[in-house]
Parts: structure tokens; sequence; C-alpha cells
């Protein structure tokens, strides 16, 4: 999480999708979903005209509840299999967004999407099978009725950004650049003399800090075209650290007048929002601090230097 003048990093996190898997989230899913799954079907077994509903909703209930319970949990553990590791475009672009922000990126969003077709599926193969086989209902309304109830309860809340909730201070950024790689989490930033603008930094926090908002601020950045002509105010290079092959990404800063930071990589310009840009301003002032996990914050010295 991190808030204006401070980053805070969980050792770990649990995925929206990922509740469905942990036995202590039962007593809150499992009356949610019994109470929605019986509402959906006694709308839809109305709306398709069955005469005794309350025998309906007595005949297959629990069947209906159980479905959806499982349906949605293999759609869970299909969304699951987005965390293992298959290189780094599947981690870029699969492994952490899947489990912070669908929306993040397009494959994301698929992948997500595709959790949810999955459990809607398996809900409507089940109980079109199983839940209303001991049923007074015809054919035809039991695949209607099935279909409708795998629509109607699907679990759209897959497709809820987890980063929500565990850092809602900091804005939800969805389909953003990809610039900066995860597994470039190394930068060495250098200020160039006699272009630094009024009121720029002229000291930078630890790595860490510093290449995290940098990194950050590219990424969420919209494309955009200027006409700056003087030198840049900072250069960078991102790279990775435990890979000796890699040369590195370049990349110049500039700010503007409007105070946001602009940025050129590979000839092509990139205008950062107000937020990242005072989060890249506090970093380089040696301003941005790291806050460890509430258990170990105790223990923890400060990891803020200013050189």
């Amino acid at each position: 999480m991190r808030t204006k003048k401070g980053i805070t990093l969980y050792d770990a996190f649990v995925p929206v999708w990922f509740f469905v898997a942990i036995p202590a989230a039962w007593l809150v899913l499992l009356p949610v979903n019994f109470i929605t799954d019986s509402i959906v079907l006694w709308f839809v077994a109305k709306a398709f005209d069955v005469r005794d509903i309350k025998a309906l909703w007595k005949s297959c209930i629990v069947r209906v509840f159980l479905v959806g319970f499982v349906a949605n949990l293999i759609g869970a553990l299909f969304l699951f299999l987005s965390q293992g590791y298959f290189g780094e475009w599947w981690y870029e672009y699969i492994t952490t967004p899947v489990a912070l922000n669908p929306l993040d990126n397009i494959y994301a969003l698929v992948f997500t999407v595709l959790g949810v077709v999955v459990a809607g599926a398996v809900g409507y193969l089940l109980n079109r099978k199983l839940s209303f086989k001991r049923t007074q209902i015809e054919e035809r309304a039991k695949r209607n009725i099935s279909l409708a109830l795998a629509i109607l309860t699907a679990p759209f809340l897959f497709l809820m950004p987890s980063r929500s909730f565990y850092d809602p201070e900091t804005p939800l950024y969805t389909f953003t650049n990809h610039i900066v790689w995860a597994v470039r989490y190394a930068c060495d930033v250098t200020p160039v003399k006699c272009a630094v603008t009024e009121g720029a930094p002229l000291t930078y926090a630890d790595g860490f800090l510093t290449s995290y908002a940098l990194a950050d601020a590219i990424n969420h950045a919209r494309p955009a075209n200027s006409t700056i002509t003087r030198d840049p105010d900072y250069t960078m290079v991102f790279y990775n650290p435990e890979d000796e092959t890699d040369t590195g990404l370049s990349a110049e800063m500039w700010f503007t007048a409007e105070n946001l930071a602009v940025f050129r990589i590979d000839g092509k310009w990139y205008l950062a929002d107000e937020y990242d840009t005072e989060q890249v301003r506090l970093a380089l002032a040696g301003e941005l601090t790291y806050t460890p996990p509430e258990e170990d914050a105790a223990d923890a010295p400060s990891a803020t230097t200013a050189v």
C-alpha cells in the first residue's frame, strides 16, 4: 500500500477470487450464496412460468446452492493457474495483474473472464444434469433455468481489482503501458547538471523506492506530444540486476511548468498524472518511505536514506 509519503508492502495478500477457497470465508460466502441462489431461482422460475415455484425451490435449492459453490470454486482454481511462473511475459501480464487488477491489461482481463466463464459453464452443466433431475418441470425449462442461473449467479466479483481493497488510497490504473517490466526492478537515476527546473528535487532516496515510483509513473503515463528542447532534468536506466545480459531500458524525464513529469523513451513521449508525479518527487527527494509488514514493523529499521 502506498500513501502520499510512504510505501507499505505486504508479505501476502488474498485476491478476491481466492476467498472461495478459504474455509474461514465460507461463514460469509455460504449464507450470501444461498440467499442469492434462492432469489435468482425464484424469479427465473417465475419468468419461465413454473407453476409451483415453492415446491421447485424446496426440491432443488440445496443442490443449486452446492452446484453454485462448486462452480465458483472451480473457477477460482482456474484463476489460481495464473499464479504459476511461465516466464517473464506471463509474470508481467498475467500473474500479478490477475491477482491485483484484472483491468491492468487485455490479457489479464481475458484470462479472468475465462475464469468467470468456466464457473458459469460448470454451473450450467451440473444444474441441468443434477439440480433439476428429480423435478417435474419439462426439459426445456430445465435448460432455460440452468442457463439463467449460470449467467445471473456467475462470479463476476472475480473481475473486481483486489488492489482496491488493499490499497484504496492509490488511484486504480487500467490498461497500463508495461514499458518497465517488473523484472527490471533496479534503476540508476542521474540528475542532469544545470537542467533541473525550479523546485525539482536534487537528492534521491535509495534505489528501490526511486525505481518503484519511476516505473509506476512510466507504466501509468499516457502517450503525449511534446516540444521540449532543453536537456532533461533526469536520466535513468532500468535493469534486472540478476541478469548480466540485460542492457537496460533508458529514459529521460522532465518536470513541466504544470508540475507534471514527462518521459521520453525510445523517442516516444509519455505524460504522468499528478499523483504519480508527486510520488516521483517524493522518492527523488528522499521523502517516500518504506513501511514493512505490520507484524515486523516494530523490529525493522528505517529503509529511507538520502544521498
